[in-house]
């Protein structure tokens, strides 16, 4: 039921699923909090670099398509995506977890891999990595410690 989902949402990153179809297995703990804002699930899904793929709740990409419409080196970025029908779509949870990822978003994840890793951000928004681009963050993070040394957390 939709009370049982958390109100809060998720932070962290977790692995996910894409079936051969291109639906993504979301987490339990990622779809919680979407279904707790919308029993039906309705998210707003895009990839605004064409790397990666983003999720939103309605209220937080309301929020987002808001401050790119006003900010004025994002204007032209914000027009273009409204051309852009299949770098976006609203889309629904089903009631297995799953949530079918527009072909542009697909095309941009551009994996060969079934593995992707969701990073789960305080606004309730949530960025689609293919495990290439973990690879790549997690030897940029450990370069960047490496160079701080002991310093880092004094």
């Amino acid at each position: 039921t939709p009370d049982a989902y958390s109100p809060h949402p998720p932070h962290g990153i977790y692995a996910a699923t894409l079936d051969s179809r291109g639906r993504l297995h979301l987490p339990a703990v990622v779809e919680g909090f979407p279904r707790s804002r919308s029993p039906e699930g309705h998210l707003f899904v895009t990839t605004l670099d064409q790397k990666t793929g983003q999720i939103y709740p309605p209220q937080t990409w309301a929020a987002a398509a808001r401050g790119l419409g006003e900010s004025t080196a994002h204007r032209k970025a914000a027009r273009d995506l409204l051309f852009a029908p299949t770098i976006w779509e609203n889309v629904c949870i089903d009631p297995t977890g799953r949530l079918l990822l527009p072909k542009g978003v697909r095309d941009a994840l551009a994996t060969s891999q079934r593995r992707v890793h969701l990073v789960c951000n305080e606004s309730g928004s949530v960025s689609i990595h293919s495990q290439e681009q973990m690879e790549q963050k997690l030897a940029a993070s450990r370069d960047t410690y490496a160079d701080a040394g002991d310093t880092l957390f004094e």
